[in-house]
């Protein structure tokens, strides 16, 4: 009788160790499988780098996972690792990927949107915004409208950072004609650095309101204070005495936009929000 339940046991035991290994393995395909998709999402796209799945997470009510994950890319010899998020869908982790499924027209991240209405950017915004944050003439440029920017009086003691408009909500409705077209070019042309954003024409860019020139208030201004600032006239005073780029300019405190955003259009103050 002993030997019966000692036998029971240890092939409950084995049983259960089946099972177990049976369902390691199965999650082990199912991550592979996703971790595949992934990256063939990313090359159909004009994305070549790498991509490892970190985790998974769920953040938005009635909605899928998310899976999170890292897209790897050699830029000028280094590696730059660039933090995602995506929603995951069932099928991605038990079917193989068919780009000409996926995406039979060969379009990119943002042109093969299906709408811009409750737009998702997580899959590209931080490529955008690392392709911002490394592009060889970004601190030329801002250290130019610096200068320029510091002629202003009250306006003395800020500092100035070239931004993406495709996380403002009033800039990307303007901005997503000129992001479509030239993500779409760079397909074509075939530039595949970050997709082909790295080293994107910055002046084009700012004149078609793809990036703004944010302008961070010293620590010591609050935002009652910025409210003191009047922004058009103070960018009016500027050019009376040297020329600012076309574009869209605003004031921020600790990143944060304050106050209206101000256009400058053929050297002149042409309206502001």
């Amino acid at each position: 009788m002993r030997g019966r339940l000692k036998k029971m046991k240890s092939d409950k035991k084995k049983s259960c160790l089946v099972f177990l290994i049976f369902f390691a393995l199965l999650g082990f395909c199912f991550y592979k499988n996703l971790e595949s998709n992934l990256k063939g999402f990313y090359a159909s796209r004009n994305y070549h780098g790498s991509v490892q799945i970190k985790g998974f997470s769920w953040e938005r009510e009635n909605d899928a996972p998310d899976v999170n994950y890292v897209y790897t890319e050699k830029i000028n010899g280094k590696n730059i690792s660039i933090p995602l998020k995506k929603s995951v869908q069932f099928k991605q982790m038990v079917m193989p990927y068919f780009a000409q499924l996926d995406n039979p027209k060969d379009k990119g991240l943002i042109s093969g949107l299906a709408s811009y209405i409750d737009l998702d950017s997580r899959p590209f915004l931080p490529i955008i915004e690392k392709a911002l944050e490394l592009h060889p003439e970004r601190k030329q440029m801002e250290n130019k409208l610096l200068n320029k920017i510091h002629q202003a009086s009250d306006l003395k003691g800020t500092s100035i950072h070239l931004k993406e408009s495709i996380s403002d909500n009033l800039l990307f409705g303007k901005s997503e004609s000129w992001y479509t077209r030239y993500e779409a070019q760079s397909i074509e042309e075939k530039r595949t650095k970050l997709g082909g954003w790295y080293g994107f024409p910055l002046k084009d860019a700012l004149a078609n309101d793809a990036i703004y020139v944010q302008i961070e208030l010293p620590e010591h201004i609050d935002q009652f204070d910025s409210l003191d600032i009047d922004l058009p006239e103070e960018l009016k005073s500027v050019l009376q005495q040297t020329s600012l780029p076309d574009g869209y300019y605003s004031l921020a405190i600790d990143g944060e936009r304050v106050g209206k955003i101000v256009e400058i259009k053929k050297g002149k103050v042409e309206d502001w929000r």
